[in-house]
């Protein structure tokens, strides 16, 4: 392994166990189930929900289809005969 020269080499030999930044608490971790845990059905229809609460969100802020910082870039490419 190799080392930038203003980057230090981290390797397991530079952990120090310290009790009490090594300990978490458990306030705002999710327990929500995990993906495994919900059907095929359930995450498509998760997925349809947050598809059309973000589509309603794109509409009433007249948002199209590329970001503007994008739209600029496929223009340029459009243009170029890139895109």
């Amino acid at each position: 392994m190799s080392c930038h020269l203003t980057a230090p080499c981290l390797t397991h030999r530079d952990y120090r166990p310290n009790e009490v930044l090594d300990a978490y608490e458990e306030e705002g971790i999710d327990e929500a189930p995990e993906a495994e845990d919900v059907t095929l059905e359930e995450q498509l229809a998760a997925r349809a929900r947050a598809e059309r609460e973000l589509n309603k969100r794109d509409r009433r802020e007249n948002r199209r289809g590329l970001p503007g910082a994008l739209e600029g870039i496929y223009s340029k490419n459009q243009d170029a005969g890139l895109a």
